[in-house]
């Protein structure tokens, strides 16, 4: 079982030198949020704050931030001065009723409780005023055809089975609690290179499903990425990616 708080402990330091955000993703969510200059925007999990900084550069909207990792929130308050990051459990969010415009989050909710999940996007629903809720997830054949999953295919199903919920389910939670015009939609990410900065960061099991496999597992893939680099040698290798952004909007 995977401790998250201990496990973003341990990788705060060198989180932002292999996950970012591609520009690509930032200006989705700014114009599906309909994020401008001056809204109060929040990120829930925000984690090293890669997704609310990006979408602050692009919009100028007043960026805040909640995470249970100190050392992640660290991270986050170095970029962006003025921000406001605070320690925090995203299921009883630590802000009053209807504080913010626009309440963002990518790739958080499969680190919280499945039993928990629902009672999130009501939190998300409640620090709303009107706006819109933004969630970014994978659907289950995304990840299936994860670039993470050719080479160590054993996280398909602890991903599918353990911990991601499923983009219908995702929807649903935000029709129960109240959100209206509620929509999914693919969206490319910035493409993978495949080189050897991937192998480090792979090496560094950056995305906390890998430390969730076997240590026979992530070794044998740590053999298949090393086999595919040394068959394509000096050729680029580049690799689409493509995620899924659920939202709905609140309307008093």
């Amino acid at each position: 079982m995977l401790n998250p708080a201990s496990y973003y402990r341990s990788i705060a330091s060198r989180y932002d030198a292999f996950r970012q955000w591609g520009n690509s993703v930032a200006s989705k969510v700014v114009k599906v949020g309909e994020i401008s200059y001056g809204m109060k925007v929040l990120d829930i999990g925000c984690g090293t704050g890669n997704l609310i900084s990006a979408v602050k550069n692009i919009s100028g909207c007043n960026a805040y931030g909640i995470d249970l990792s100190l050392e992640m929130l660290d991270v986050a308050k170095k970029k962006i001065a003025n921000g406001i990051f605070v320690k925090g459990n995203v299921g009883a969010i630590p802000f009053a009723n209807c504080s913010f415009s626009c309440v963002i989050g990518a790739f958080f909710l499969h680190l919280v409780s499945r039993g928990d999940r629902e009672i999130v996007v009501k939190e998300c629903y409640r620090v709303l005023s009107r706006g819109r809720l933004l969630i970014l997830s994978l659907s289950y054949k995304q990840i299936e055809k994860s670039i993470y999953s050719r080479f160590f295919p054993e996280i398909i199903g602890i991903e599918k089975n353990r911990r991601f919920s499923d983009i219908p389910e995702i929807e649903n939670w935000l029709w129960n609690c109240g959100f209206i015009q509620v929509k999914s939609e693919t969206i490319q990410d910035e493409p993978i290179k495949i080189d050897k900065q991937f192998f480090s960061s792979v090496k560094n099991k950056v995305i906390s499903s890998l430390a969730l496999i076997s240590p026979q597992a992530f070794v044998r893939g740590l053999r298949r990425l090393r086999g595919f680099l040394d068959e394509k040698g000096d050729e680029e290798r580049i690799c689409d990616q493509s995620i899924t952004l659920v939202y709905g909007e609140k309307q008093l």
